[in-house]
């Protein structure tokens, strides 16, 4: 929930045999399941990393009272359909001039196909791999996951890496309120509906129905004016008004 570790929020509600996900759960399975650096002849790697924003490269969990922070790193290798029919159009007519000149007939479908992979392979370790992250926290009282990217891939990548620790875990019923109405809820009258854990900083964002966007900066967010723009439709968005020296 810090600004670096979460730019975007997609909510989920997870379920597992058992009722909830613990620290100790985790901690049985996730080092496992680290990410290893993409090999030349790979396409794309993932797994668990080191939480965003710790110095510690072996710190695969960081918990704070009820939520827990993972990381997840994507390394993919995009090969361009157009480089790898060029280079393939020309060995293939390299290869086939070599055989005509030794008495050799054309190559045959098959062998064209064995020589695609072979150019295949070549690109692929010699391209430099994008890197993504997926960031999320289990918040254990209510159950909720929350995400920091909505890519369905990395959703379902996450979710099968969970189950290889946790067979019964699984993500549901997307709330389409999205986290924004929770957030808008903890400002609206904090002293009674933030939880006691949490303070507020002094900025937020607050977006109305046409999608109209204001930053508050150096703001007090318990005054009655926030509650006045929250009665005339704005909500908060985007980013969590919290206090960080909570999450450290």
């Amino acid at each position: 929930m810090f600004s670096y570790f979460f730019k975007n929020v997609v909510p989920f509600r997870y379920e597992v045999e058992g009722d909830v996900i613990s620290e100790e759960m985790l901690l049985d399975f996730i080092p496992q399941l680290k990410h290893v650096p993409i090999k030349a002849s790979q396409k794309e790697a993932f797994g668990f990393s080191s939480i965003v924003g710790f110095e510690n490269d072996e710190q695969y969990i960081h918990s704070i009272d009820g939520w827990i922070l993972l990381s997840l790193t994507f390394q993919k290798k995009n090969i361009k359909k157009s480089l790898l029919n060029r280079r393939f159009n020309d060995l293939k007519i390299i290869t086939n001039e070599n055989n005509f000149k030794m008495g050799k007939a054309k190559l045959t479908q098959e062998e064209e196909e064995e020589l695609r992979a072979k150019v295949y392979l070549e690109l692929l370790t010699e391209v430099q791999p994008d890197e993504d992250y997926l960031n999320v926290i289990v918040d254990t009282y209510s159950k909720n996951i929350y995400l920091s990217n909505d890519k369905a891939k990395y959703q379902k990548v996450f979710t099968n890496l969970m189950r290889k620790g946790i067979e019964s875990f699984s993500m549901s019923n997307f709330n389409p309120h999205g986290v924004g109405l929770h957030l808008t809820q903890w400002l609206y009258k904090p002293t009674e509906n933030l939880p006691s854990e949490i303070s507020l900083e002094d900025s937020t964002y607050l977006t109305s129905e046409q999608s109209a966007r204001a930053r508050l900066t150096k703001q007090d967010l318990h005054s009655d004016e926030i509650q006045v723009l929250i009665n005339h439709g704005k909500k908060c968005s985007v980013h969590f008004p919290i206090n960080e020296t909570v999450l450290n």
